[in-house]
Order: structure tokens, then sequence, then C-alpha cells
């Protein structure tokens, strides 16, 4: 998918705070260790240190490589 659902925790005087642009998400595939995999997990490469992630949803996504 091209987004995901993240379930947090924030303190009440940051909500406001929090928008979608101080995310970044990914996923890495390497040939060697995901050969025949279907399914990447997808990580946080960057979060406001105010915020704990509980959740992404999907945690894992679906890839097709074309030749």
């Amino acid at each position: 998918p091209e987004e995901v659902q993240l379930t947090y925790r924030v303190a009440i005087k940051d909500y406001q705070r929090v928008i979608p642009e101080m995310f970044t998400l990914s996923v890495t595939y390497d040939p060697e260790k995901d050969k025949g995999k279907n399914f990447l997990k997808v990580h946080i490469e960057r979060k406001p240190d105010f915020v704990r992630v509980n959740r992404i949803h999907p945690e894992k996504v679906e890839f097709i490589i074309r030749k």
C-alpha cells in the first residue's frame, strides 16, 4: 500500500502538534535475506521524540520484483 496507519500515544499537550509529515516509514529489501519472501516489515525511520508508536498497520507489506 502507499500508506500505512499508525496508532500512537502522545501527551494531550502535544496532540495538536502531530502531523503526518513528522513520520517517515520504509521497507528494506535484502536480496540474500529476503529471497523467496513475499512480504517485508515496515520500519519507522523518523518520528517525533514526544510520540510513542504502539502499532503499524499493516506491519508487513506485500511486494513484487519485476525484472
